[in-house]
């Protein structure tokens, strides 16, 4: 006769603990890094490049630990690479850089962080598509990697491999790279971009491609934070109005038209915007004072995170969910990240590459939790021998497996933001009943594992 095992447990309630978990994150083109609280840096995504700077070029679908120090300031993901500074001011990359965009002097890549130079005044960075622009402690700008469309701020067309001083300036504040664009900020409230301007998204009024040193935008001197995206921009006023120029093929200016701007123009009436980000593709994001979360231009892949897949574009800021406590958002390509009061990150959008980071390959037009659970729990991988049911489950459930051998099992179960909740070993049945007394509503996720290695694993609801 088999045994029954049993198994009751408690977890702490997802409110309690949120705040163990994501403190920053930075999304760019198909990938994601993100720091959680305990200062530890994640990644996840696309990697045939190794822009997640784990060592390898596995695509991951959950965050996966990319550094166990714990001293980590700003981090930047860029198109096919990421920038991160720590705490001592020092200046770190990875991943691909075919343009010189890590600054390490050459265009080889790295796949793992490795840091920049011997500079300890770092103070913060930004990673473009192919190209980097950081600002020191004494206001000084500098840039490096591709030069093409005169993004980094310098004459010329050549790749620069290492960081290079644009102008003379000490009095820079804020920065802000696109795809082939660069926006940033004086301490005295004036708005200065440079690079490619095929669409206007330099805002200085002219369609003059190839910008190579800063000019300013306008003669306003009360600019408060900037965004640069893929070939249009996005920035606040200490007002609190929103503005937008360039290209406005989806609606990404969100003045209700289509037709693109060479100058701000501003996005609506409000006065109460906080934070605003513009993406690489078309699909913008803002957070108002109040704490809660809008988007506009393009929808196609659900980046928005609405629950309604006829939304497909909106040419006006829509608001998303109904909390109000967003901290920050980030726009992907086509996918988004945005981070709530206490910790909790959520994604949407496409997921060919485990961007959403929520254990699965399945785009997503509502928002999901990304997982914090930690790097030794395996990708989603249930297994034809392992079923685990009813799946959800309100009251009990079963999870049954081949073991004619009786081999020793071992059942971990982890709550969504990676805490291990449940450890039971040896076990020799073929099957494990688990109460529901106890648990708390809502994911979590199983491994089951033998003494040959992983037997099988996936999400498990409790209603």
């Amino acid at each position: 006769m088999k045994k029954l095992i049993a198994l009751s447990f408690t977890v702490l309630s997802c409110s309690s603990i949120y705040a163990q978990c994501w403190r920053t994150v930075s999304a760019n083109w198909e990938f994601n890094i993100a720091q959680k609280s305990d200062g530890t840096l994640w990644a996840w995504g696309f990697n045939a490049d190794s822009r997640l700077g784990d060592g390898s070029t596995i695509n991951r679908n959950i965050p996966v630990e990319i550094s166990t120090d714990t001293d980590w300031s700003v981090i930047s993901a860029g198109g096919i690479s990421a920038l991160a500074l720590k705490s001592d001011g020092s200046l770190w990359a990875w991943g691909a850089n075919t343009y010189g965009q890590l600054g390490n002097g050459s265009h080889t890549n790295e796949i793992v962080p490795v840091k920049i130079g011997s500079a300890t005044n770092w103070k913060t960075v930004s990673a473009g598509y192919v190209h980097s622009l950081g600002l020191k402690r004494d206001g000084t700008l500098w840039g490096w990697g591709s030069n093409l469309a005169g993004e980094i701020g310098i004459p010329g067309d050549t790749d620069v491999t290492k960081p290079h001083q644009v102008g003379i300036d000490t009095n820079w504040l804020a920065i802000s790279t696109g795809s082939d664009v660069s926006l940033a900020l004086k301490k005295d409230g004036t708005l200065w971009a440079w690079g490619l301007n095929m669409h206007g998204e330099v805002g200085i009024g002219t369609i003059t491609p190839g910008v190579d040193t800063p000019m300013q935008v306008g003669a306003d001197k009360n600019w408060a934070s900037i965004s640069a995206g893929g070939s249009y921009a996005l920035a606040i006023k200490t007002d609190g109005t929103l503005w937008a120029w360039g290209d406005n093929t989806f609606g990404d200016l969100g003045n209700g038209t289509t037709t693109n701007s060479k100058v701000p123009i501003q996005v609506d009436t409000a006065t109460d915007w906080k934070i605003a980000t513009a993406s690489c593709q078309e699909t913008s994001f803002a957070i108002k004072k109040d704490g809660t979360l809008w988007a506009w231009g393009d929808n196609t892949f659900g980046a928005f995170g609405i629950p309604s897949s006829s939304v497909y574009r909106s040419f006006t800021p829509i608001q998303i969910t109904t909390y109000t406590d967003w901290q920050s958002v980030k726009a992907g390509n086509r996918h988004s990240m945005a981070l709530r009061a206490g910790g909790s990150l959520w994604a949407a959008g496409e997921n060919l590459w485990g961007q959403l980071g929520d254990g699965t390959y399945t785009e997503s037009i509502t928002q999901v939790m990304v997982s914090c659970w930690p790097a030794t729990v395996p990708n989603l991988h249930p297994a034809e021998n392992v079923s685990f049911y009813p799946n959800p489950f309100s009251q009990k459930a079963t999870i049954k497996f081949e073991n004619d051998d009786h081999q020793k099992y071992q059942l971990q179960v982890y709550n969504v933001l990676g805490q291990k909740v449940i450890d039971i070993d040896n076990v020799t049945s073929n099957f494990i009943t688990i109460d529901r007394s106890g648990l708390n509503a809502g994911v979590y996720f199983y491994k089951l594992q033998n003494e040959t290695g992983i037997a099988g694993s996936g999400k498990v609801i409790v209603e």
